[in-house]
This record gives C-alpha cells, sequence and structure tokens, in this order.
C-alpha cells in the first residue's frame, strides 16, 4: 500500500513538472510567434502603402462603429506621410472557394484609388484562387478606384468576387472613418432600399394589405405625380445560406420588376452576397415571374430569393 501511495507521489510530481515546462515552453514560443505576426504585418503595410513613412492604429471608436455595420472589417491603419494622414490600409475578412481569407488593402484619399493589395491568409486552390497572392495580381489593383476595375483571376470567379466585394468594403469603411461617407440611420436606409427598388417614383406610401404571405413585411404604394404607378414590396425570406434574407422588390402596374434591393442578409461575400452587385438587379427588371437568373454557386440564395420574389408578386397584385 505504502509502495502505491510513493509511486502515485511521484507520478503526480512528474507530471507537475511536465506541466509547467509545457506551459513555460508554451508562453515562451506564444510570445515568438505573436511577434513574427507583428513583424509580417508591419512589413505588409509597408508593401501596400509604400510612400508611408509609418503606419498608426486608427480611431478605435470609429473602427468599432465601422464594425457594427460591417464585421468583416478587421482593422484599419492610417498611413502617415510628412506628418499627414494620407491613407489607410483596410484589414478585410473575405471568404473564397477556400473558405474564409484575410487581405490587406492600401486606400489612397486623395486620388481614391488602391495603392498596394497584399494576402495575409488563405486556403485557394494552388493554380487559381491562390494566385491572387502572387504580385501580378497585387499589382493590377493599383490605382482602381472600385472593386469592379480588379482584373479577374482566370478559374477562379468566386476568389476574385470576393476580393472585389471586400475591396468595395474597404473603400465605405475609408470613407466612414474619414468622414467623407456617413452612416445612414435604419429609417434612412429603408428609404434609400424601397427607393433603389422603384426609381421611378417621386414618394412611397405605406399600404395596408390583407392576405399576403408572412413573409411580407410592409408594402408601399409607388407615386409618380401623385398617381400611383405600382408598388415596393418588403420581403424576410428564410432559406438563404446563412439565414433570412431581406430584400425590397419593386412592380409597376403591369406586374413587371422594377427593380431589386437588398436590405439585409448574412450570405458568403463572392458567392450569395453578389446579390448585391448592380448587374444582379439590373437582370431581373422587366421580368414578370420569379424565374430569374441564379447566382453561380450559391443554390441556397438563389431558391430564397426566388420563393421571396413569387411571395412580392403576389403581394403586388393583391395590392392592384
Amino acid at each position: 500500500m505504502k509502495d502505491t501511495v510513493k509511486l502515485a507521489l511521484i507520478l503526480f510530481a512528474f507530471c507537475a513538472v511536465c506541466a509547467g515546462l509545457l506551459a513555460v515552453a508554451n508562453g515562451y514560443t506564444s510570445v515568438i510567434i505573436a511577434e513574427r505576426q507583428a513583424d509580417q504585418l508591419t512589413d505588409s503595410l509597408g508593401v501596400v502603402y509604400e510612400s508611408a513613412d509609418s503606419f498608426e492604429e486608427s480611431d478605435r471608436a470609429k473602427l468599432a462603429e465601422i464594425q457594427e455595420n460591417n464585421p468583416n472589417v478587421l482593422n484599419i491603419y492610417d498611413a502617415v506621410q510628412g506628418g499627414t494622414v494620407a491613407g489607410n490600409v483596410v484589414e478585410m475578412r473575405s471568404s473564397g472557394y477556400g473558405g474564409a481569407f484575410r487581405f490587406l488593402v492600401g486606400l489612397d484619399r486623395a486620388t481614391g484609388a488602391v495603392t498596394g493589395f497584399s494576402m495575409l491568409e488563405h486556403s485557394e486552390s494552388p493554380g487559381f484562387g491562390a494566385r491572387a497572392e502572387e504580385p501580378a495580381f497585387a499589382e493590377g489593383t493599383v490605382g482602381a478606384t472600385s472593386g469592379a476595375e480588379i482584373e479577374a483571376l482566370s478559374g477562379a470567379t468566386v476568389t476574385t468576387s470576393a476580393v472585389q466585394a471586400g475591396i468595395d468594403q474597404a473603400f465605405e469603411a475609408v470613407g466612414m472613418l474619414s468622414g467623407e461617407l456617413t452612416q445612414l440611420s435604419p429609417e434612412e436606409q429603408q428609404a434609400a432600399s424601397l427607393q433603389a427598388a422603384f426609381p421611378e417614383a417621386d414618394s412611397l406610401e405605406e399600404t395596408e394589405v390583407s392576405g399576403a404571405a408572412p413573409e411580407v413585411e410592409s408594402v408601399h404604394t409607388a407615386l409618380s405625380g401623385g398617381s400611383p404607378v405600382g408598388h415596393v414590396v418588403v420581403v424576410k425570406e428564410a432559406g438563404g445560406y446563412e439565414g433570412d434574407i431581406t430584400f425590397a422588390l419593386g412592380v409597376n402596374n403591369d406586374g413587371a420588376i422594377t427593380g431589386f434591393k437588398s436590405i439585409e442578409h448574412n450570405e458568403t461575400p463572392g458567392m450569395g452576397a453578389r446579390m448585391d452587385e448592380p448587374e444582379f438587379a439590373e437582370a431581373m427588371v422587366g421580368k414578370t415571374d420569379a424565374a430569374i437568373d441564379a447566382i453561380a454557386g450559391a443554390t441556397f440564395t438563389s431558391d430564397a430569393i426566388k420563393a421571396g420574389i413569387e411571395k412580392a408578386l403576389a403581394a403586388a397584385e393583391m395590392a392592384r
């Protein structure tokens, strides 16, 4: 019995020593890893904004406000030149074919153009999306004033779209940071979305419609010159890849779609989030049914939008 207790105590002491050594080693290596990551980030900042003398973290309070609107904005740095903030470097998160990735993009405030791009971390396919980390791709981003101007990677549509969307979001973040772009209130955002769905309308008035599907959140009569010319229907449809999708659909008195505007969703950048692109909305203008073009690689998103459009068209017909 005494030998058993003695062996147990020895084993306990041995385990305690090993755990202590592992804790010390882990603490030491974690510091080294953190230092290397910091050095890598510093080097990357200089690559995407070469003319900057130094970099400083941007206003933390404003960054928090921006992140409430878009959590894909991970960080923003001021690019200082001659003692003045000449531009910014934005650390973005997006999602490509291989999953989430992070990149840095430099944006010059004077020209409103990209100064550089650097992929920090990704799981994209070698020879395809992984080419986004090559110098040639980064060089091709310089001078762009929107994501649409970024040249596509052949055979890597999803990766390219995700980068383009991320760069547009970075422009928006810097605009909010500098005060050149202010965040709209929820009411203003709603009004802008309704107007985008029916551009020809002078005004919009909320209308009660009985019998509409429960997914229909509201119906608005579109007026032009005081006369009703159609309706805008707001639908919150479940079934998207990342949950509910809320959008506004404009329908004229002939039953034809006048416009589409997403209001709220959590779909994947470069995939389902491509519903935010103007081309997606433009392609459905004039249609009288839900037979819209699907978003490539985003079946769940497309099906949810189609289901919502059917309910919106039905609600607009009831309102007429």
